[in-house]
């Protein structure tokens, strides 16, 4: 090539480029210090939405993994909310667009035929936790929705 044309490759420097951390390399740093960290009678527990068991550990965390799945109560009504953190690439420098809500207002068993549904598709090694944090959320729920009658 001559010293005036050179090649897109030459620039290649100047566009910074974005690439995705391992979750073993993202749990190794933030394992020992975050936000959602609870220390208790040497037991170690996490306080994170996405985290169904709240135990602090690598398979159950909703930071470290690149897919995530929560079960949270509907704000001011008799519903849950199903939010999923999605892997896909063209938002992880955008968090606030990697997070799927979907809301579900059925009875108990559909509501945890669809939560299986979704939970197997995304992590199916979390399907178990994940209904036992559905189950405990919806007991919840009934309880809060029996006291304001």
């Amino acid at each position: 090539t001559s010293p005036t044309t050179r090649s897109p490759s030459f620039f290649c420097f100047l566009v910074p480029q974005r690439k995705k951390m391992s979750s073993e390399l993202v749990w190794l740093l933030v394992r020992d210090n975050n936000s959602f960290l609870l220390k208790r009678d040497r037991a170690a527990f996490s306080t994170e939405a996405s985290n169904p068991l709240n135990l602090h550990a690598i398979r159950y965390s909703g930071i470290s993994n690149a897919v995530s799945v929560s079960v949270a109560p509907k704000a001011g009504d008799d519903g849950l909310t199903i939010i999923v953190k999605d892997a896909n690439k063209d938002v992880a420098s955008k968090p606030n667009k990697s997070y799927h809500k979907i809301a579900i207002k059925k009875d108990f068993k559909n509501t945890a035929f669809a939560v299986k549904s979704i939970i197997s598709k995304t992590r199916p090694q979390l399907a178990n936790a994940t209904l036992t944090r559905l189950t405990k959320v919806h007991q919840a729920a009934a309880r809060v929705q029996a006291k304001a009658e």
